[in-house]
């Protein structure tokens, strides 16, 4: 059996094991709570990938993709969350003050759920070749990860520059992920754009 299919159903393994230890850690900081809803919004949406690999029928790949956007919708505010709480003194002023940004990031991909009704793709017949392509809602939903990845990337961004001794090095990490997170999801969508 081919290995490659395969593979998102360890990362999903892999991101709900992180979630539950990130929880175990610290159990009271917003931080770990954010990044343990953010890696179980990962881990669904690998899994739903996963699915979507391994199905035979167009019916359950586009079936799977549309669940996968449903996951996908709950990933912006757990990381921006994250992202202005993670290694910083006063994040209950950072909230604050992205309160009205975070309120909008929640409700744009609730917004684009409920007009989809999980109709995310429409398969198209182009010379007797089936092409996936992306509704309308999709494209919204799509917009919204790609502002909010950024703005989490620029954020950690600015906690790296304060931090100081193991700090940097801790953030370094996690900047890095995220842009390998980042990078994932352009590369991902760009086709079917």
């Amino acid at each position: 059996m081919p290995l490659i299919p395969l593979l998102p159903f360890g990362a999903a393994l892999f991101s709900i094991v992180l979630a539950f230890a990130s929880l175990l850690r610290n159990r009271t900081s917003p931080a770990a709570w954010s990044f343990a809803a953010g890696m179980t919004a990962l881990a669904v949406d690998s899994l739903l990938t996963g699915f979507a690999l391994q199905a035979t029928e167009l019916s359950q790949i586009v079936s799977s993709i549309g669940r996968s956007y449903i996951a996908l919708s709950f990933l912006p505010l757990p990381w921006l969350c994250f992202s202005l709480t993670y290694s910083r003194g006063d994040y209950r002023g950072f909230l604050k003050h992205w309160a009205t940004l975070l309120a909008t990031l929640a409700a744009l991909p609730l917004g684009a759920l409920a007009l989809a009704s999980t109709q995310f793709v429409d398969v198209l017949t182009i010379d007797g070749q089936s092409i996936l392509h992306l509704r309308p809602a999709a494209k919204v939903l799509s917009g919204v990860l790609i502002v909010s990845l950024a703005l989490t990337l620029m954020n950690l961004e600015q906690t790296f520059r304060a931090a100081v001794g193991t700090m940097r090095w801790r953030i370094k990490f996690v900047i890095l992920a995220f842009g390998l997170i980042f990078v994932t999801f352009l590369v991902s969508f760009k086709p079917t754009w």
